[in-house]
């Protein structure tokens, strides 16, 4: 495997859990919401990170999909929540 998709995983891994920091300031906000938003960060980051490894083995074609897998996630999420999860 490539030095490539590994570099760009441990980079989407990073800033998943920046946002998870980011968004429950630095741990001081426990709030609903904030959690929220910090597992919006958390799971963008892991389908970021899921994208390069399938972006085999060019840079340039992981970073590409790290970056749709991180956007579909995202979509998947707020499709859920907002369209599933009041019906439940």
């Amino acid at each position: 495997m490539e030095k490539g998709p590994k570099i760009v995983a441990i980079v989407f891994i990073a800033l998943g859990i920046l946002g998870f920091l980011l968004s429950t300031g630095f741990l001081t906000n426990f709030s609903e919401s904030a959690l929220m938003g910090g597992a919006f960060g958390i799971l963008s980051g892991i389908g970021g990170a899921l994208g390069a490894f399938v972006g085999n083995p060019s840079t340039g074609k992981s970073i590409g999909l790290a970056i749709l897998f991180s956007i579909l996630v995202n979509v998947i999420l707020i499709a859920f929540f907002q369209v599933i999860w009041p019906m439940l």
